[in-house]
């Protein structure tokens, strides 16, 4: 099972989902937040009940398989 990261990281894509997996550990897995990336504007898109659904996410939030985490770019 994957989950998705996109946006402002180093390295978009999928990674493997882990039992367990925080939003913090899923952007490591991405290579990090960009230069121009917020670590404060981070949302997960998750699919539920066949409903797309826009989580505003904080580091320590859990994932779930099929996540995407979208980091969002910093205010100017």
């Amino acid at each position: 099972e994957r989950v998705f990261v996109v946006g402002y990281v180093r390295n978009t894509g999928a990674i493997t989902f882990e039992e367990g997996m925080t939003v913090f550990e899923a952007i490591a897995a991405a290579g990090g937040i960009s230069e121009k990336g917020s670590n404060s504007r981070i949302e997960i898109i998750r699919i539920e009940n066949g409903q797309r659904k826009s989580i505003d996410a904080e580091q320590t939030d859990l994932l779930k398989p099929g996540d995407q985490v979208n980091v969002r770019p910093r205010r100017l």
